[in-house]
Formats: C-alpha cells, structure tokens, sequence
C-alpha cells in the first residue's frame, strides 16, 4: 500500500465541511429569499432591487 502522506480521512472532513456549509448557505438563502419576496416592489425598489434581483441577492447575502 501507498502511503501518500496525506492525514487519514482528511478528504472526508473536508467533504463533509462543504456539505455542511451548503446546507448553512440554503438555510439563509431561504430565509432571504421569504423576507425580500414579502416585500413589495416599491420597497425593493428603494433599495435598488427589482422582484427579479431576487433570487441573485437572496444568494449573495446567504454566502457572506
């Protein structure tokens, strides 16, 4: 067997941190998503966004 020097099962915490971060991010884009479609188009557009921005800013603001 080849030992590559690599630390036994780092792949897998690093696929699993992602995994884990994603879901994060899905969580808050939905929740981004819920509050900015409630509002209506005069407010999104005092803040400089159209109903169709939604989704794009939804997802933005879930990764930060």
């Amino acid at each position: 067997m080849h030992d590559s020097g690599a630390e036994p099962g780092k792949g897998n915490k690093a696929m699993l941190s992602s995994i884990v971060r994603y879901l994060h991010d899905w969580k808050h884009y939905g929740s981004a998503m819920q509050e900015l479609s409630q509002l209506s188009d005069r407010e999104l557009a005092d803040i400089g966004i159209t109903r169709a921005d939604i989704p794009r800013v939804a997802w933005e603001q879930a990764r930060h």
